[in-house]
């Protein structure tokens, strides 16, 4: 797909076809392009508009990654700021911190986790669903047997 290599190779491509337009102007100055050098200056052109577009596509893809990276990061230090200092991530904060990059990605475009139905309380009190997280069950149990 994209990588700086690829980017590089399209603004040295862009570079290059510039380059070979100016050079074909220059040798037809004062006259006007034959036939032949029409075709060259459309070959040219296309080259260049191409090389253009596919390092500006590049680019943004790669500043999209980036900040990916970053909201996965910002997203996975949180996390360890809830969690014990000796217990590995659990595969839900994986699971989380993986949706998160690909949302900010643009590889998806929701989020969906877990939601169970309430079982007590009545609509009125709040929200029919929650996310079942290890916290919300934790915090489930212990509301219930302080009862």
């Amino acid at each position: 797909m994209f990588s700086n290599e690829t980017v590089g190779a399209a603004f040295v491509e862009h570079r290059r076809a510039t380059e070979e337009l100016r050079s074909l102007y220059a040798d037809c100055e004062g006259r006007d392009l034959t036939a032949e050098e029409t075709v060259v200056e459309g070959r040219l052109n296309t080259a260049i508009d191409e090389a253009l577009d596919h390092a500006e596509r590049g680019n943004a893809y790669l500043g999209r990654e980036r900040a990916a990276d970053e909201a996965r990061v910002q997203y996975e230090n949180l996390q360890t700021e809830h969690r014990d200092d000796d217990g590995p991530a659990d595969d839900l904060v994986t699971r989380e911190a993986e949706a998160v990059r690909q949302l900010a990605a643009g590889e998806i475009r929701a989020i969906e986790f877990e939601t169970r139905d309430l079982t007590a309380g009545t609509a009125t009190d709040g929200a029919e669903l929650v996310p079942q997280s290890m916290y919300q069950q934790i915090h489930g149990f212990m509301q219930a047997a302080s009862s």
